[in-house]
This record gives structure tokens, sequence and C-alpha cells, in this order.
């Protein structure tokens, strides 16, 4: 009832619907969902990551991220999202720092952006590689490993943008402080304590610190781990680092040391236990739609091209005197076609006035044929197919329309289970933290009645898979609560059964 309870006030209070539906658009162009589990300003966080900014590594076959040994998440904050974020760790000193580390999105190393889209960078590499550039010669000394050369990298953007902002833009957007999240694991000394008391055997898990007592049997030193994490802002020697510390409340319970996890939840979706490289959902349609694209302008070309019926006619047939304009115009007004079969004395053919067919019709229509065939085996790719589509030919049946729709989502199972184990994961590791959070939040006071509250507060130390419940997002399980359900009220009395209701 208290899980529920608080399930309920998290999930409309963090939208996690929405997030998870933005995750599973995130992974079909990268292969890759990821979401963040965590606390900040004394609320649980559960937020969706940006896979392409997500490195990790680990064992051989461990595929998912919370079980390796340590993972990485950068993103480009401004200045304003970065004290606001981490306001509890930042000094006023380290505020005013934060304006000189301020660099492109990627990274000086790894580049600002893309240069196809981004207008600034692109112009920026055409100034320093003109002949006696000026602008190459201001900062040919630049070196941006030091802090020096970090601001002197951010006056010539300032530069460019200023040269190019009337035109392009400023593209702000572009520049940003990198925060680099990073989570590892360590390990620390617990003790496995057996105790003899009044007559039984007991045993305790106790940290390093704890001494043997006259009741103790065995001590047994185990080395355990424990997930440290900590964030970087700006790059460099001048970088700031913030919160280094063990996460807390990671261990299950007390009584159980071990299962801790990282932080970062989530998997590439095709990798195979590591055997191949990860694909994305939408990969094998990409040969398909390149053909298509060829295709597709092939057909505009032929059409752009296409010359249609045309006017054959020798220059003798215009009457001597006339223009073009005079002549063919008559000719359309009056339906009358002057002309001189013996303008030179030789008589012409007036059976040369005729029509010629020069269009591209056919070669199109084979095209377009040839179009749809790309098109159908691309939306195969995807395991997908017309019915599922919404696309129904006038004499398909029900049954047949049926089929097809179900055969496609026996073919696409496997990704959408993968992402709903992914979400409920994520989920279960939210709300063991929730819990450990809503113990000391003034909020628990309005999100649980006086029976949850007061379990809370009297048994913290124990998250809720612990106490084998467990948040799922599965359709089946739901069939099997509402079977209970009904096979349930027939046993309730009539009182109980209008309050189950």
């Amino acid at each position: 009832k208290q899980a529920q309870q608080l399930l309920n006030t998290l999930v409309a209070k963090l939208d996690i619907k929405t997030i998870q539906i933005e995750g599973f658009k995130h992974a079909l162009p990268s292969g890759r969902e990821v979401y963040y589990i965590g606390d900040r300003h004394g609320e649980p966080i559960f937020e969706l990551c940006n896979p392409k900014y997500v490195t990790w590594g680990g064992s051989q076959n461990v595929e998912w991220i919370q079980d390796s040994d340590w993972c990485k998440y950068e993103q480009w904050l401004t200045p304003i999202a970065a004290i606001q974020k981490h306001a509890e760790y930042l000094s006023k000193k380290s505020q005013k720092e934060l304006q000189s580390l301020i660099e492109p999105i990627g990274g000086f190393k790894g580049g600002i952006g893309d240069p196809l889209y981004d207008d600034v960078q692109r112009n920026l590499m055409i100034d320093l590689s003109e002949e006696n550039s000026k602008l190459a010669q201001k900062y040919k000394d630049l070196n941006y490993k030091t802090k020096e050369g970090q601001k002197s990298m951010l006056a010539l953007y300032a530069d460019i943008i200023s040269k190019y902002g009337n035109t392009y833009g400023t593209n702000y957007s572009n520049y940003g402080i990198r925060e680099a999240h990073i989570c590892w694991r360590d390990k620390r000394v617990m003790k496995f304590v057996t105790k003899l008391e009044e007559g039984k055997k007991n045993t305790y898990w106790f940290d390093e610190h704890y001494e043997e007592q006259p009741e103790d049997i065995s001590i047994l030193k185990i080395y355990v781990d424990e997930v440290w994490e900590g964030t970087i802002l700006g790059t460099g020697s001048e970088s700031i680092y913030l919160n280094i510390r063990p996460i807390p409340n990671q261990y299950p319970s007390k009584y159980n040391p071990f299962g801790t996890k990282l932080p970062y939840i989530g998997k590439n979706y095709y990798t195979f236990m590591n055997n191949t490289k990860n694909i994305a959902p939408i990969d094998p349609a990409k040969p398909w739609q390149r053909d298509y694209d060829v295709i597709m302008s092939q057909i505009k070309f032929l059409m752009k091209t296409d010359m249609g019926n045309q006017f054959l006619m020798y220059l003798e047939l215009k009457p001597e005197g006339w223009s073009y304009k005079q002549w063919l115009t008559t000719a359309k007004n009056t339906k009358f076609l002057m002309t001189n079969l013996k303008k030179h004395g030789s008589p012409v053919d007036p059976s040369l006035l005729r029509n010629l067919n020069l269009s591209n019709v056919q070669e199109i229509a084979s095209k377009i044929e040839l179009l749809n065939y790309y098109r159908s085996n691309l939306i195969q790719s995807l395991s997908f197919n017309d019915s599922r589509m919404g696309s129904i030919g006038q004499y398909s049946t029900n049954q047949n329309i049926q089929q097809s729709q179900s055969a496609s989502y026996n073919q696409t199972e496997g990704l959408f289970e993968t992402h709903r184990l992914i979400v409920e994961k994520a989920l279960n590791a939210f709300m063991n933290r929730a819990r450990y959070i809503y113990r000391d939040n003034i909020k628990r006071f309005l999100a649980l009645d006086d029976v949850a509250r007061t379990e809370l507060e009297m048994n913290p130390d124990i998250w809720y898979e612990e106490q084998l419940i467990e948040f799922t997002t599965s359709s089946e399980e739901l069939k099997k609560v509402d079977m209970l359900k009904a096979n349930l009220l027939p046993f309730l009395s009539p009182i109980s059964k209008k309050e189950i209701l």
C-alpha cells in the first residue's frame, strides 16, 4: 500500500510516462536506452540520458550498465543551469570560475559540432584557412590545453560570431560547460559475524570498525563493492570537482551488502553478450531507404526533364512575312493553319505537321513500380507491414488484417520487451531510492497515509525488492491481478466486497 501511494505520487509528479516514451524514441536511432536514478535537492530523480554521451565498461559479458564497473555521462550546461543543478556544492568563488569553463559542445578536442549544420564553425574554418588570414595570425599561439588558451578559444568564437551573427545567428546553443558525472565501483571491508545468542547462532553484517564481542563465534572479513560518484565541471586542469562520495543507501538492506548497482540503468539493444557491434532498430532499413531515395531522385529528374508532346514542322511552312507568334496565334484562335507548300518552288508534304511524343511517362511508371518494391522491403526490414501501418486494401478481410497485424507484432515483440525491461528495472531502482529519500522528506505527510508513513519511518533501511515488492509494466501481470481479484470477490462478505470495489 505504501509502495503504491508513493508510486502514484512520483509517476504524476515527474511525468515518468512521457520520459519513458521519449526514451524509446531515442533508442530507435541509437540502439541504446539509458536512465539516471538519483537524488537532487532532496528529491528523487528519474532522468532520461542522451545515449550518445553515455560510456561504460565492465566484464566481458556484462550488457546492463548498472552491472558494469564504471559509467560516465557527459552533458554541456549553461552557467545558469550548472549553478542551479549544483547549488549545494558550488562556492561563490567556483560560480565565478564557471564562465572561464565554457567550451564548444563536444569539447575542444572533439570538435564544435557538425559543420554541415553549424554555420559559425564552417566560416571559422574558412577564415582560418585563407591565405594571410588576420584571424589565424591573431590566434596562432593558441593552446586549448591551457586555461589562457581556452579563454582565447572563446575570444576566437566571439570574433566569428560578431562577424557572421547578423547572417547566421549567434548559435550560443553550441556552447556550454562540460559536466561529466562518473560512477565507479570500489571496495570496502565488511565483517560477517556469527554470534551465539540464547543458545542459537545468529549472523550479522557490520562495517570494518566492528570490534569482537564475547558472544562472537567467528568474524569473517569480506570485501564487497561500494559504488562511488563524482561530478567534474569543465575540461583540463582548471576543472571543478564536486560531490565525490559513496552513493547513499546503495545496499538492499543491512542484511545484504551485495547487489549494489550503478545509478545508470539501461543497455544496448543488440550486442548479444557483447559479441557483435550494437545496431539501432532502424539500421536494417537504411540500405533500402538509400535505394528508395536514389530512385525517387531519378523520378524527380525525369519529371523535370519530361518534354511531353512536341509539334514537328518544317520552317518553310510559315508564310513569308509572318512572325512565328502571329502564325501560331492565328492557328490557335481561328483553327486555320496558314502555310505555303511551295515557298521555294518544290512542294512540301503537309503530313510533316504532326505531334512527336517525347514524354518519359513509361520510364517514370517503371521507376514508380521499382519504388514500391523498395518501399515494401523497407517496411519489412523494420518488422512492420502495410496492415499494421493502417494501409489496408479494399479486398482485405478482417481475419486477414488481424493475422497480418499479429504476425508483425510478434516480430517486434523483442524490441518492445527490451524497452519494457529497461523501464521496469529503472522504475524499481527509482522506487528503492525514493523510499530512502522520503523517509526524511516533509512531503511524506502529503504522499502517504498514517500507516504507510509509520512503516517507512520505523523500517526504512531495506529496499522494496528485499520485501519481495516489485514494480512492473507488464500487461500479463495486470491480467493476473484482475483474475485474482475476480476469483477473490465471491469469498468476501458483502461489506468487504463493497470496500474492495
